[in-house]
């Protein structure tokens, strides 16, 4: 069996997290969070996480990103009922064109 290091070479390890610190949800308390494809998968399982946070450590506002109306106006209610504010947007995060333009619009609207 071969063991691979996938540790950068002269990395400063004390930069990485503990799992301490990986698990403290503190740092999003208050805080406006951006979250691109949160109707399945990575997305989806973080908006999870978050309507279980406690009030104190749950944002202020997340802002949602992602391709399908619907499920994005059911996540939406998910964190609604979370006593979570939300936003949506509908853009296709592939094209850099859209990518912009919801950038954009974001800016403008938040």
């Amino acid at each position: 069996m071969t063991v691979r290091n996938y540790y950068a070479p002269g990395l400063d390890k004390t930069l990485w997290y503990t799992p301490d610190e990986a698990y403290d949800r503190s740092h999003l308390a208050g805080k406006v969070i951006l979250i691109t494809g949160p109707t399945a998968g990575l997305g989806a399982a973080c908006i999870d996480e978050m309507c279980g946070f406690e009030n104190k450590h749950r944002p202020s506002k997340v802002i949602l990103v992602g391709r399908n109306p619907s499920k994005l106006e059911k996540t939406a209610a998910q964190l609604e009922s979370a006593d979570i504010k939300s936003s949506s947007y509908v853009s296709d995060m592939l094209l850099p064109k859209t990518v912009f333009q919801v950038c954009r619009e974001i800016i403008a609207a938040e």
